[in-house]
């Protein structure tokens, strides 16, 4: 006999989509096109990311005028309103190409009664194309940051996140790819944490730390979706 979590939360970025696309062509800089050098546009992004994710900055075009006015420049309105299409465009294009065996597992859990959520680190044009892609209609309930005005690590989206499934922290579990410290702070809160290396492992070395390895590296790894069912088909019974 086995003993099924009564709620997973999912990480969004990384593990049930992903941006990695070694076939997508070049775009043209952004700060080329902002008329400011990359990289101060690159820590100026840095600089507002909390309050991209937060929605105290409540949209791109929010995000790119702060960028511009702390680097003084005033910014062409109609490049402003280009690169927020471009931007909802390439933020759509990952739903649309979610990969089958993510799409498989969803539906099995989803068979199952296990109550199944969404917490992402997102600004409002990333998870803007969310109830337009397939696993849309198994969710029971959908976080985005930017919504909340509380970001992964902190204990309170995960106690949010619990609060709207309706179930306790030990009974929930996390699967995400562990940016963000995700896995350290659901761990914190009383969730089962789980490493989801599936699209982790094909992203170029640069884009994930040593760091970011050594912490994730801390909890058990799921090399593929397949083994969050494993895994759930062979925790036994207390």
């Amino acid at each position: 006999m086995h003993v099924w979590p009564k709620a997973i939360l999912f990480d969004l970025y990384e593990t049930l989509i992903t941006e990695f696309d070694p076939a997508a062509p070049p775009r043209p800089s952004i700060a080329t096109r902002l008329g400011v050098e990359d990289a101060a546009f690159t820590a100026a992004w840095r600089h507002v990311r909390a309050q991209r994710l937060t929605g105290i900055l409540p949209d791109y075009p929010a995000a790119l005028h702060a960028i511009c006015q702390r680097l003084g420049v005033t910014p062409d309105a109609a490049v402003i309103a280009h690169l927020h299409r471009e931007r909802l465009a390439a933020k759509a294009r990952p739903f649309t190409r979610i990969a089958p065996a993510i799409v498989e597992l969803i539906q099995r859990l989803h068979a199952r009664s296990i109550k199944l959520g969404v917490l992402s680190n997102a600004a409002r044009e990333e998870g803007a194309a969310w109830e337009t892609c397939v696993l849309a209609p198994f969710f029971d309930t959908v976080i985005f940051s930017y919504q909340v005005g509380c970001m992964k690590p902190d204990p309170q989206v995960y106690r949010l996140a619990c609060a709207r499934l309706g179930t306790l922290a030990a009974d929930t579990l996390f699967v995400g790819d562990g940016g963000s410290d995700e896995l350290v702070g659901a761990a914190q809160v009383g969730l089962t944490a789980y490493w989801a290396q599936w699209y982790f492992v094909p992203w170029p070395a640069e884009k994930r730390s040593a760091a970011w390895r050594e912490r994730a590296a801390r909890f058990p790894a799921l090399p593929t979706p397949e083994d969050l069912l494993h895994r759930l088909n062979t925790v036994p019974t207390p």
